[in-house]
């Protein structure tokens, strides 16, 4: 078996293992707050996977990035920006859905700590 072979096995073996864990948290969480279980876990299991998108691919980068130079560096910096775009927006456009779900009114956003925490992630984002 060849060394490309190898590396796509792995790929595919991590990429499900992460699939797995995604669904996972997802089921869960709180995911049938405001709603259908269903819609919850899949908009929980899209919000995470656009995050780790972004911090995991950020990761990749940060530890590559040192050892990589020339153009090689351009081609991963370029190559990883529209996987983070992707990702900020899965992550955004979920977790906007997701807040939708479990705050059900403006004043439900001031007074538990969850609607500040969500304050505060909406105030970063925008």
């Amino acid at each position: 078996m060849g060394m490309a072979v190898r590396m796509a096995m792995v790929v595919i073996v991590c990429l499900a293992v992460r699939a797995g864990m995604v669904l996972v948290a997802a089921w869960t969480s709180h995911a049938s707050t405001g709603g259908s279980f269903a819609t919850g876990v899949g908009l929980r299991a899209a919000h995470l996977t656009g995050i780790g998108l972004c911090v995991g691919g950020l990761a990749v980068v940060l530890v590559t990035l040192p050892v990589v130079h020339g153009t090689a560096r351009v081609a991963l910096l370029r190559s990883f920006s529209p996987a983070a775009a992707l990702g900020a927006a899965l992550a955004v456009a979920t977790g906007f859905l997701l807040a939708g779900r479990e705050v059900t009114s403006i004043t439900a956003l001031a007074s538990p700590a969850f609607g500040r925490v969500l304050l505060g992630k909406g105030t970063l984002v925008a």
